[in-house]
């Protein structure tokens, strides 16, 4: 088998019954690729989803546990997975029919590769979408700048790098699992970027494939948009202390100054890419970038009290 595509959901069925459509229009013989949907817990009809493909295709598994988070639902598809390559497609993506064969042509054409990712395309339609999606171009784009080598692969580049992070149904070798360790259960939330660090490193590149294959429906929701920032926040702060110099480091200074600091820091950041943006209209995003900025640094301060209060 070459392929094992893990989907790790909660409570989405009706996003994640698009992404099985998806799949299921691959253009690639299903005996050689499965698709492990790994249920972290849904109470909502995600079995009878996933039920309806199973009946029908060979091809399609259905794990269930109860809830543990997506580091423990991504973990759950490794242990059962049967192929060489592992990809990680979220629920809410929908697939070009060329995107398995094109994973696993890749990985034939470049023994010595260990993760590739693809670019993302925004499908959904509203303001929060549009902002969702111009936040993860600003750090695409800022992980690519200057660094890594290319390859060339059917008249396309396909930048690598050490510093993307491996979103966008990445595909990896399923021996560097062995090699560097699954995901840390212990990160609800950021524990793809947690695993990254690990890879970088172990001086593991990602490379980007830049074809827009993959197609997702962004959250549209305000306070969801700026909880997630928040926890990011925690996150990105618990990876940096366990990794230091990973991507900056985080200031040992006192609550005040840390904070301060932080603010200042995200706020440069955020002006200096509009700054840098050809396009006017994105000014109508800055004061969301703000809100962000500003709830990424309450999470890093939560996360740093949490850190002092453990250490007494």
């Amino acid at each position: 088998m070459d392929l094992s595509i893990i989907i790790p959901t909660y409570n989405r069925s009706s996003l994640l019954e698009r992404c099985l459509e998806s799949l299921m229009g691959q253009d690639y013989p299903k005996e050689e690729f499965e698709v492990i949907v790994c249920d972290d817990g849904s109470t909502d009809n995600t079995k009878e989803i996933v039920s309806f493909y199973a009946d029908r295709y060979v091809n399609v598994r259905y794990l269930y546990q109860p809830h543990k988070g997506v580091a423990a639902a991504r973990n759950l598809g490794i242990r059962n997975s049967l192929a060489r390559l592992i990809a990680f497609v979220a629920d809410d993506y929908m697939l070009d029919s060329q995107y398995i064969r094109t994973s696993i042509e890749f990985f034939k054409t470049f023994p010595d590769a260990w993760a590739m990712r693809f670019k993302l395309i925004n499908e959904s339609k509203g303001f929060l979408s549009r902002f969702n999606h111009f936040r993860h171009e600003i750090s695409l784009n800022n992980s690519l700048r200057g660094e890594g080598k290319s390859r060339y692969m059917g008249g396309k580049t396909i930048k690598e790098s050490l510093r993307i992070l491996p979103y966008g149904g990445v595909v990896y070798r399923s021996l560097l699992f062995e090699k560097i360790g699954s995901f840390n259960e212990s990160f609800s939330r950021g524990e793809d970027t947690e695993f990254s660090a690990r890879c970088r490193l172990s001086n593991i590149p990602v490379n980007y494939y830049d074809l827009p294959f993959i197609k997702r429906v962004y959250n549209t929701g305000l306070s969801q948009t700026m909880y997630n920032s928040y926890m990011r926040g925690v996150s990105l702060y618990r990876i940096k202390r366990a990794y230091p110099g990973w991507s900056g480091s985080m200031p040992d200074k006192s609550m005040h100054a840390h904070w301060t600091l932080l603010v200042l820091r995200s706020f440069h950041n955020s002006a200096r890419i509009f700054l840098r943006r050809k396009d006017p209209s994105c000014i109508v995003f800055l004061p969301f970038m703000l809100a962000c900025d500003l709830f990424y640094a309450a999470g890093v301060l939560k996360a740093r009290k949490m850190e002092i209060r453990a250490t007494g």
